[in-house]
């Protein structure tokens, strides 16, 4: 889900997405802390920050490409921040003049 993120330029695209991403508590099933702690690191992480917030400015004519895929070269802006609750999602948002209530499915996003 997300939003549409003035660009200020009309070469750009711009969006911000937010995503919940899930625990998978098989993994402490599995492997002891000092078998794969990258993979229980993670799942910390997780547990801790659940919401992912990603903000984008892509170049429109590598949105538009369809031959290549976009290179690092073709975003202004690739940010991707963790926050522990939707309060704080919404927080932050303000900062783009956001409110979670007007959040869409990225399918409904013009130019998306």
């Amino acid at each position: 889900m997300g939003f549409v993120k003035d660009t200020g330029s009309n070469e750009y695209i711009g969006w911000i997405s937010l995503e919940k991403r899930k625990i998978n508590n098989r993994i402490r099933q599995i492997f002891i802390d000092n078998e794969r702690p990258d993979l229980i690191m993670e799942q910390v992480q997780i547990n801790e920050r659940q919401y992912v917030v990603q903000i984008f400015e892509l170049k429109r004519v590598a949105y538009e490409n369809d031959h290549n895929l976009p290179t690092d070269d073709d975003y202004r802006v690739s940010e991707v921040l963790y926050f522990a609750t939707l309060n704080d999602v919404s927080l932050f948002l303000k900062k783009y003049d956001k409110q979670l209530s007007e959040i869409k499915w990225m399918s409904e996003i013009p130019s998306l």
